[in-house]
């Protein structure tokens, strides 16, 4: 067998950065979304698309990108802030890859609300991050729940665990 002088400090596994380091592992995994994300709203920017059309692809090619991670790594609120801010970019800047800021046209909160209460239906990301983080959490509990991830979320610094998080 051939030896190492070093172990290695990062893996890529099932898509999803590992690394000793928990700062450097965000920052892989945060850098590698960032990235297919603005890959995706370039693509969709300069075809002329309606607000619901933007919105349609905010969740269907944008968000989605950030789920799968997310439910293995959490991002910092500095990240969540970015990706908020790029979100807001490919929906009312007339060109993506223009470095100026977006102007809100619509409020927030009416874009964040349904569409059934008058609202255009745009997800927010963080909400979603903290739902899935929550069923992990709750299924950790269920005392049939054998998966090794279970010992990782009851550890004295575990995402669930956090003080500053609560209200």
């Amino acid at each position: 067998f051939p030896s190492h002088d070093r172990l290695q400090q990062q893996i890529k596994i099932n898509g999803v950065w590992l690394h000793q380091n928990y700062q450097e592992m965000q920052k892989l995994n945060y850098e590698e979304v960032k990235i297919k994300m603005e890959r995706q709203f370039q693509a969709w920017s300069p075809r002329g698309l309606s607000l619901m059309g933007k919105i349609l692809i905010i969740k269907t090619f944008g968000l989605s990108q950030i789920f799968y991670t997310t439910s293995s790594i959490n991002l910092s609120p500095e990240q969540h802030k970015d990706i908020r801010t790029m979100v807001y970019k490919f929906l009312w800047a007339k060109n993506f890859q223009q470095h100026t800021k977006a102007v809100d046209r619509i409020k927030r909160e009416v874009i964040y609300k349904s569409t059934e209460n008058g609202g255009f239906g745009l997800i927010d990301h963080e909400e979603i991050v903290e739902a899935i983080n929550a069923k992990q959490y709750l299924a950790s509990e269920n005392p049939s729940f054998t998966h090794p991830i279970k010992n990782m979320i009851n550890t004295a610094n575990s995402y669930f665990n956090r003080t500053s998080h609560i209200s």
